[in-house]
């Protein structure tokens, strides 16, 4: 187990973006966005020296205490038990680092995988196993990129029900046109975004929090 040192994240940004269980939310990068929070990286290695797993984790001071949150995280071999565990040694000097009294993960696993839900128990870990949408930092699927990378278009359509189909295609037929924009799109994005969310009442971000992914993302960002 090791405590990444900043100068070693691009390292770790390597191994993230090529690793099958990895995520965007687990990248440093990240961390540039959730500027509000403290970052640490904790990784695990083979004899070689080579990275075979790893854990980004957020922490949010609340008074004299701290909040631990590994968004999609950790990046591993999910059977790897003795990965997970060192992992997970790092994260409690952490937590005695920042006096944290909660640690969350979210990692990429889907409901029905008993085997990986069963793996990350046996490490002591608690699941929620049917937790309501509003109890999780992420609805559970949020971000599960992984498993749908290698899908076309009408594989993705072909997966929602008709209704849902009919709402996706509907504004093409009446001349809604996509396009890719960076910052410059950001004014126009945000008033349907904000208008949307007073009107389906989910919370809404402050354009800012846009403004620092767009920047803290680069070309893995755009609107």
């Amino acid at each position: 187990m090791e405590i990444l040192k900043k100068e070693l994240y691009n390292e770790f940004e390597s191994f993230c973006s090529n690793h099958p269980k990895g995520a965007f939310q687990q990248a440093p990068a990240w961390a540039k966005v959730k500027k509000d929070w403290a970052h640490e990286i904790v990784v695990s290695r083979d004899e070689n020296g080579n990275i075979i797993g790893g854990v980004s984790v957020l922490i949010r001071k609340i008074g004299p205490f701290g909040m631990m949150y590994a968004p999609r995280g950790p990046v591993c071999d999910y059977t790897d038990k003795a990965v997970v565990m060192d992992l997970l040694d790092g994260v409690k000097q952490l937590a005695k680092k920042y006096k944290a009294y909660t640690f969350i993960m979210d990692p990429l696993v889907l409901a029905e995988d008993a085997q990986t839900i069963e793996m990350f128990k046996s490490c002591g870990l608690e699941i929620q196993e049917h937790a309501a949408f509003h109890d999780t930092i992420q609805p559970r699927y949020n971000y599960m990129l992984n498993y749908i990378k290698d899908y076309t278009t009408d594989m993705l359509l072909a997966k929602f029900n008709s209704g849902t189909r009919y709402y996706i295609r509907y504004p093409f037929k009446h001349g809604v046109v996509c396009k890719n924009m960076g910052l410059e799109g950001l004014d126009d994005f945000y008033k349907i975004y904000s208008e949307t969310g007073t009107r389906q009442h989910f919370t809404v971000r402050p354009r800012e929090y846009f403004v620092k992914m767009l920047n803290g993302l680069g070309d893995n960002c755009r609107l």
